[in-house]
């Protein structure tokens, strides 16, 4: 009997040796899964953090009043904007609206698509701040030329009297323009149009400009 009790014991202690062998793999592969998924967390997050190659852009502003005076993003006022439709509760058809854009990155960022309340609008290409109603300077706008953009375009007015002439557009890091397009078709007084551009890196970008506000 006292040997078949020792046997029991000793398998016991066996058993339980392999137990405590299987726990320690267990806890040990555990902590190893934990300290790699650590690990990889935080190296992702500095990868999110970092700001080398993210595009960012912020639309600072707009001017979609019904008027005839409008601003650009460094405070010049263009008068010769188009059609002028007050008291109709509309911008109407030919009208124009001014978006103030900026280039928040620290990397050149290029227009390939803008949509502007479901409708795409084509960069139109100038040779000078001349073809858009005009030069851009002394803080005016003259009439001379009330070409550019047409319909279902849009231009970029840089600072004082240049213009993009570049066929894709590009703002440069820390640079700010005023994109003007001419509607294709009247917009309500009141109404959000959505704002979408696509860069083209592929990045998207989306604001809502008030129809008939002026937000500078």
């Amino acid at each position: 009997m006292k040997k078949l009790h020792a046997l029991k014991n000793a398998k016991r202690k066996a058993v339980s040796t392999i137990i405590a062998t299987l726990l320690m793999v267990a806890v040990a592969a555990t902590g190893g899964t934990a300290l790699f998924g650590f690990s990889q967390g935080f190296f992702n997050e500095q990868q999110v953090g970092a700001p080398a190659g993210l595009e960012q852009l912020e639309v600072t502003g707009f001017d979609a009043t019904d008027s005839n005076d409008r601003k650009l993003h460094n405070a010049n006022i263009d008068n010769s904007t188009g059609t002028h439709t007050t008291g109709e509760g509309k911008l109407a058809e030919g009208d124009r609206v001014y978006i103030y854009l900026l280039n928040k990155g620290s990397n050149p960022v290029a227009i390939n698509e803008l949509r502007f309340a479901g409708i795409s609008y084509a960069h139109q290409l100038t040779t000078s701040a001349s073809e858009i109603d005009g030069t851009v300077a002394s803080g005016s706008v003259t009439s001379s030329t009330p070409a550019l953009p047409v319909k279902t375009s849009f231009v970029l007015i840089e600072t004082g009297d240049e213009t993009s002439t570049d066929k894709i557009p590009e703002l440069e890091p820390g640079q700010e323009v005023t994109i003007v397009l001419t509607l294709d078709d009247p917009i309500k007084i009141g109404r959000d149009a959505q704002l979408k551009i696509t860069t083209a890196a592929g990045t998207e970008f989306t604001d809502v400009i008030n129809i008939g506000q002026l937000d500078d």
